[in-house]
């Protein structure tokens, strides 16, 4: 008897255990999540030298799109190549940047994440200049002065650690990044949710950020057409942006997240089917 007392106890505390871990899930705290990549992009492969026009990523594309040009300098040359220094990497001149159509991606929660390292020949070190930016293009081929940040919405980061995220080229919110190195390679992700258009998860180095400004409503509909990389030049025509490691892809629950939500579901109407049962 009291070993099935025991049996019983612990087949309830494991059933609450479950029915905890459901309730959580459902009131939106953290779960385990991966990616499943839809676009990626090292830059590792392909001839030195190469422009990326027309390129297909070199890991994942889902989409079977190329990339695409958006922007150049008005005063310059369009620059978007595979270098062999500072390492293996795009190197983006001043105003280029690079989108890759999103034809046929659904998915209503995207995480974007590359690694750059901003450079400039003739640094303006009393303000903020060239910048490196990352998320989406409203379509292929916007050429010209004031370059690659027209049509384009993501987030910016300039040469003294200023943030700015962008609406159509236009800042919506920013913050500052204090100590940031510029010529040193810095991480960037961020997730969005392409139903409400809000930016949430903003991660540079491994350190959160938080926006200042508006930061919803932003990323849906045409804003969101290409997946994209962008180098500002500030104002200075000798700037460059060095990228490795672009990608763009969206989380999904683990299979054992899953299988805890249906356990605890399962758990919770048993509890409820026996206090039923014993009325």
């Amino acid at each position: 008897m009291l070993q099935k007392f025991l049996d019983q106890r612990t087949l309830h505390r494991g059933i609450l255990a479950a029915a905890a871990a459901c309730l959580a899930v459902v009131a939106g705290q953290s779960a385990p999540v991966h990616a499943s990549l839809i676009i990626s992009d090292t830059f590792t492969t392909g001839t030195v030298g190469a422009d990326i026009n027309g390129r297909t990523p070199d890991t994942t594309d889902l989409p079977g799109t190329t990339w695409a040009q958006n922007g150049y300098y008005s005063g310059g040359v369009y620059q978007d190549e595979i270098v062999s220094s500072p390492s293996s990497s795009l190197e983006l001149g001043a105003e280029a940047g690079d989108g890759i159509a999103l034809t046929g991606v659904t998915a209503t929660n995207l995480e974007l994440s590359y690694n750059f390292n901003i450079a400039s020949d003739s640094p303006n070190v009393g303000s903020d200049g060239a910048g490196s930016g990352l998320g989406f293009f409203r379509n292929a081929t916007t050429t010209g002065s004031p370059g690659a940040t027209t049509g384009f919405s993501g987030v910016m980061v300039s040469m003294l650690g200023g943030v700015s995220l962008l609406e159509n080229g236009t800042s919506d919110a920013t913050a500052t990044i204090s100590g940031f190195n510029v010529g040193s390679t810095h991480s960037l992700s961020y997730d969005v949710n392409t139903t409400t258009g809000d930016i949430s998860n903003l991660v540079i180095d491994g350190s959160a950020v938080t926006l200042t400004g508006t930061t919803t409503g932003i990323f849906t509909g045409s804003n969101i057409t290409e997946f994209g990389i962008t180098n500002n030049a500030g104002g200075y025509g000798n700037s460059f942006d060095y990228v490795t490691n672009a990608q763009l892809s969206a989380p999904v629950p683990e299979p054992a997240s899953i299988a805890l939500v249906a356990t605890g579901a399962a758990g919770m109407l048993l509890l409820r089917r026996r206090k039923y049962c014993a009325r």
